[in-house]
């Protein structure tokens, strides 16, 4: 995240207290909402302190939310969406790279504690010891079933942040989803490789050191 972005966060989570519970109750679903659509980090950012600073306005008026930004809040964050750039496809790709990395660095971060934690215990148990970390099948189609679910349980809640209705249809799929991946990761122990966990761990090191890199050149 860039640095402007960052400051332009940070301004808005210090707006944001001097809007009521029910004010801010709003104001998070419509930042789900923006989250979801295609314009940068920055200019979701804006729209987040535009829209903040007319629901401060209107409570001290006496207004609620409804009265400020119409009842329809979908509609209300499509009409000022509608009139931002949309990001490039560069762009749309950075950002999509960011968040497979960001995901896979917490996987990975996973595999390597509960490796690492197992390799202690045989240690303190006084029995031999292997040094190296197996990568299994299960854990490779495990893990992408992991970050596609992820990248799927955003996307929907960002489109659905709206809906009102109870629905819990998203968790179900997305509780499958998990299901499948833990059955994968344990049922599929064909080992592909085997790699010593001290540079497992250099390996998670670069992939979070790319990861921050790219966050720093996605708004």
């Amino acid at each position: 995240m860039r640095k402007q972005t960052k400051e332009l966060l940070r301004e808005n989570n210090e707006l944001c207290r001097e809007l009521s519970d029910e004010g801010n109750a709003v104001l998070t679903d419509m930042v789900v909402y923006l989250r979801g659509c295609d314009i940068s980090m920055y200019d979701q950012e804006r729209v987040r302190r535009d829209i903040t600073q007319m629901l401060i306005d209107g409570e001290r008026r006496g207004d609620p939310a409804g009265n400020v930004i119409g009842d329809d809040y979908r509609v209300f964050c499509d009409s000022v969406v509608s009139e931002i750039p949309r990001r490039s496809r560069v762009e749309k790709a950075w950002g999509l790279v960011n968040e497979v990395f960001l995901t896979a660095v917490v996987l990975i971060a996973i595999w390597w504690i509960g490796g690492t934690i197992e390799i202690l215990l045989y240690h303190f148990l006084g029995r031999s010891v292997d040094l190296y970390l197996p990568i299994t099948l299960g854990n490779v189609l495990g893990g992408v079933v992991f970050i596609l679910a992820a990248e799927w349980l955003f996307i929907y809640l960002a489109k659905h942040a709206f809906q009102k209705d109870g629905n819990k249809k998203w968790f179900a799929v997305f509780l499958l989803a998990v299901l499948i991946g833990l059955c994968l990761n344990m049922g599929l122990n064909r080992i592909i490789f085997r790699i010593h966990f001290l540079p497992a761990l250099a390996v998670i090191l670069i992939i979070f050191a790319i990861s921050w890199t790219l966050s720093s050149r996605v708004d």
